[in-house]
């Protein structure tokens, strides 16, 4: 059986792995992609290290690709 303290440290590193996976997806640049539809979308830019517009084409997105600014906020402000 597990001891308090590796159960502990297995939910920390679980735990770091989410936030390290987050981070990546909020560092991706804004991608369009090759499709020329003109649908609003929300990314993370991280030189202004902020939330913005941009329009997405379609189809071969990214992660860096949100529905809405609070979407966007959520998911990538702390970063």
């Amino acid at each position: 059986m597990y001891s308090p303290m590796k159960l502990l440290l297995i939910l920390i590193l679980c735990f770091a792995v989410v936030i390290e996976a987050q981070r990546r997806r909020c560092m991706q640049p804004i991608k369009a992609g090759p499709c020329m539809a003109l649908i609003p979308r929300w990314a993370y830019d991280r030189r202004k290290r902020r939330c913005v517009p941009f329009s997405y084409g379609g189809c071969q997105p990214n992660g860096n690709n949100f529905l809405s600014k609070a979407e966007c906020r959520r998911a990538c402000m702390r970063y």
